[in-house]
């Protein structure tokens, strides 16, 4: 997964100690561990805990379909009982955009392993939602709940919380609406909300949230400029139109500035 939506996704986890473990597993979490996997890809596993009742829970992140998710787990959960010692139970968590289509079987020759699969959307989002657990909260957006019930009643949540404390849960929150395709509503309410989040912090939506607001700067110039010019000069010709929606941004400023003593429309583009 991308780093920001698998460091967002790990913490929220953690932090989510009641509702959602109820629903994946029964019990509480009581400890998490943290267990290096043998180099079977030189990757360590997302989430190992061990519950109030003593059993152990690997559970393993997936944001997009891949063909050798089953082998993989098995090859985790073999390292994970010789490792902890004890039975550990293996569960894939899918939290893609896309249909969940990864099989939940690895068979070889000598080999049969399952593991239940379960895409987050086929989770119960109401009592999340209903968590008096922020994190709770926050990832009933990854459920079929109403997206737009979910989005306000995090936001006002978050807005309670101190600057810092903003800043981290928002962009948490707006890592997560990625998954669901949301995230331009979601960061529509927070430019609408008295919230302390910067979204140039985030290596997901620095370059796309400045480019944005660059492209949006440049549409307001060239938008300027028609009414300027249509002001000066009257109503200005297709062929004008054109020149604006192809001008550069310094070139929108320069033509902008012009307006205010060229003698024609034609010096205004010279």
């Amino acid at each position: 997964m991308s780093q920001d939506y698998d460091v967002a996704l790990k913490q929220l986890l953690r932090t989510s100690t009641r509702v959602l473990w109820q629903q994946l597993t029964g019990a509480p979490v009581a400890e998490w561990l943290n267990v290096e996997s043998p180099k079977v890809e030189n990757r360590r596993v997302d989430l190992l805990a061990r519950l109030i009742d003593g059993r152990h829970f690997h559970i393993e992140l997936q944001s997009r379909n891949e063909p050798n998710f089953a082998r993989r787990m098995a090859e985790y959960h073999l390292s994970l009982e010789r490792i902890v010692g004890k039975p550990v139970h293996p569960i894939g968590l899918y939290v893609g955009k896309a249909p969940l289509s990864m099989e939940a079987t690895y068979r070889s020759e000598c080999l049969q392993f399952s593991f239940p699969l379960i895409d987050f959307r086929d989770l119960d989002g109401a009592p999340l939602i209903a968590s008096p657990d922020l994190g709770d909260n926050m990832l009933a957006i990854l459920t079929e709940l109403d997206k737009e019930r979910v989005i306000a009643s995090v936001l006002n949540r978050i807005a309670l919380l101190s600057p810092d404390q903003q800043r981290v849960a928002g962009m948490e929150f707006v890592i997560l609406s990625v998954l669901r395709g949301v995230d331009q509503h979601v960061r529509e309410w927070v430019q609408r909300m008295p919230l302390v989040i910067d979204f140039n912090d985030s290596e997901v939506f620095g370059p796309s949230y400045r480019k944005g607001r660059e492209e949006g700067r440049i549409e307001t110039e060239r938008e300027t400029l028609r009414l300027l010019l249509n002001k000066r000069f009257g109503l200005i010709s297709p062929s004008v139109n054109e020149r604006i929606d192809t001008g550069t941004g310094p070139e929108l400023k320069r033509w902008i500035v012009r307006i205010l003593d060229a003698p024609t429309l034609e010096a205004v583009f010279e």
